[in-house]
């Protein structure tokens, strides 16, 4: 298995990044969770967040991982406050960059909408649309590289997959779990891996 510290330190320069993400999101569009499992976002420590210790990983487990962080990094991209109403390009909250780079990411990858339906909420024409998704997916990469390179985030990520697992067991469960923490046994991740498997 490829280790994420190797593959990380193989992103050479900003512009080889920028077309690690593109592709997969472009993959990620397409459904092509077993290709998307495949590519070097995928060996990082930003995926191997969303698996708790000793965890099989499937390649589709892979795959959905690296889905999450990419719908993830989108989101983070969502600037504060409210988001502008649909079909009102005069808000000047929608002109700026920080909410077409998330609009566009978020409605072309995520929700697969195409570049003229966007166009028509954003207001410019397909082919504007085409250049802001450029920087848009500038701006994504910039902010998956430094998300790597921050180990603070990395854990918090971790600590995020730990509260999702933990959400998904029953209550008798999570009771159970919070008992043997409480203690200080060294088994809450293990019974929470068991209880809820990828």
């Amino acid at each position: 298995r490829r280790s994420s510290q190797r593959i990380e330190r193989s992103f050479m320069t900003q512009l080889d990044f920028h077309a690690v993400v593109t592709q997969a999101l472009k993959l990620y569009r397409d459904g092509r969770t077993l290709e998307l499992a495949a590519t070097p976002l995928a060996a990082t420590a930003l995926v191997a967040a969303e698996f708790l210790a000793g965890d099989t990983i499937t390649p589709v487990a892979r795959g959905r991982a690296t889905q999450a962080v990419l719908r993830w990094a989108i989101a983070e991209l969502r600037p504060q406050g409210a988001a502008p109403a649909l079909h009102h390009q005069t808000d000047p909250q929608l002109l700026t960059p920080a909410w077409r780079f998330y609009k566009i990411l978020q409605h072309f990858y995520i929700d697969h909408w195409t570049i003229e339906r966007i166009a028509e909420e954003l207001g410019f024409a397909p082919t504007s649309i085409f250049n802001l998704r450029t920087k848009a997916l500038a701006a994504l990469a910039d902010l998956l590289q430094s998300a790597l390179a921050t180990p603070a985030l990395v854990a918090t990520r971790q600590q995020a997959t730990i509260a999702h697992r933990y959400q998904q067991v029953q209550p008798a469960e999570q009771t159970l779990l919070r008992i043997v923490a409480f203690w200080g046994v060294p088994l809450p991740i293990r019974m929470l891996r068991e209880l809820t498997p990828v």
